[in-house]
């Protein structure tokens, strides 16, 4: 844009010359001064100043837009963390000690004689299946914040220089 808006000033330049002539003619010296009249510069540069700016407000929109998608995923990748957070919570506290204690009432019932093994095989087998949610919602909370802290953490420039 500087270069279509240099266009629009008029150039000038000036031109010594020393001309060593035979001798039965004098030495000449010369001087010319040139500049360039801004005839019609609003045709000639006008179009390259339009054309600039509006390369520079496509890019300033793109980065916009670039930026805007970014703090999406962010919002979206940290909403997505906050809900695995409570899940597993609510996995830890709630979930797995109903089961433990389910598996344990079932046992005792059958010790008394008053249930059958089916039942407790099967409490055992939801306590087992909460223990493994518990461990798939530990591995998806893990998978988002590596892809949170890779995406949005700012890159080191060498690596090399932070080991011992």
């Amino acid at each position: 844009m500087k270069q279509a808006q240099a266009l629009q000033k008029p150039d000038w330049g000036i031109e010594l010359a020393y001309l060593h002539r035979a001798p039965e003619f004098g030495d000449m010296i010369g001087v010319q001064l040139t500049t360039e009249l801004p005839v019609f510069s609003k045709k000639r540069s006008g179009p390259l100043i339009q054309a600039a700016l509006d390369e520079q407000n496509r890019i300033t929109a793109d980065q916009e837009a670039q930026y805007r998608e970014h703090l999406t995923k962010l919002d979206d990748g940290l909403s997505d963390l906050d809900a695995l957070g409570k899940q597993i919570k609510r996995t830890i506290q709630t979930s797995i000690p109903l089961a433990k204690q389910k598996v344990g009432l079932q046992l005792a019932s059958y010790q008394a004689g008053k249930s059958n093994l089916s039942n407790v095989i099967t409490a055992r087998q939801a306590l087992l299946e909460q223990q493994l949610r518990l461990i798939d919602l530990q591995q998806q909370q893990a998978i988002t914040t590596a892809q949170l802290y890779f995406a949005f953490e700012e890159p080191t420039l060498n690596h090399a220089e932070e080991q011992p």
